[in-house]
């Protein structure tokens, strides 16, 4: 079963059609509420069987509304409903990359959740000015999107120009040159 936000991003909707879930086990919640999450996640603990896995889907800063989820509220509740572990929170940080979080690692890595959470989407778009996109996982997980994402396997490889621009993009977030410059930028729009 899927449980999501209900303003997750258009690729998030793609991937849940995409998937092997049908239609009726996907479930909605109402945007960044705790409550419609809890309830959400309720109704799906008494429709699953025995250790079926739910996967909750969000995203750290929604672009729409400038708005961040509460995601630590979100694990804690999950983790109430959902004791024995076979629930899982996946996160897109698409809009939080370079921005939040030590090093520009989003959301997530700035509340200290990188091993509560199943799945992140870090995009080399936007932030980084590159293009493309990662899935920071667990080898579970990424042997079987290696496996049967067939639109992960058969996309073409990135250029090495974006490759370079990802890179230099992230040395420029790990040496502090990227904090840097967003402070001069802020000091010259003071002036």
């Amino acid at each position: 079963m899927i449980v999501y936000e209900g303003y997750v991003h258009a690729s998030v909707y793609d991937g849940m059609r995409a998937s092997r879930v049908d239609r009726e086990r996907l479930t909605p919640f109402a945007h960044n509420s705790v409550e419609a999450l809890r309830l959400a996640l309720t109704t799906a603990r008494n429709q699953i069987e025995n250790r079926q896995s739910v996967f909750v889907a969000v995203e750290s800063l929604y672009s729409m509304d400038g708005m961040f989820a509460p995601l630590t509220e979100m694990i804690e509740v999950i983790d109430n409903i959902f004791p024995d572990g076979n629930a899982y929170f996946i996160v897109n940080e698409a809009h939080s990359m370079g921005f939040y979080g030590p090093q520009g690692r989003s959301c997530v890595a700035m509340l200290g959740l990188e091993n509560r959470v199943l799945a992140r989407l870090h995009t080399f778009g936007k932030a980084l000015a590159a293009s493309g996109a990662v899935i920071v996982t667990n080898t579970v997980v990424r042997d079987y999107l290696l496996n049967y994402a067939r639109p992960l396997i058969y996309t073409t490889s990135p250029t090495h120009a974006t490759i370079i621009a990802a890179d230099a993009s992230f040395d420029m977030l790990i040496d502090g040159t990227a904090s840097y410059l967003r402070l001069l930028s802020l000091v010259c729009l003071l002036i």
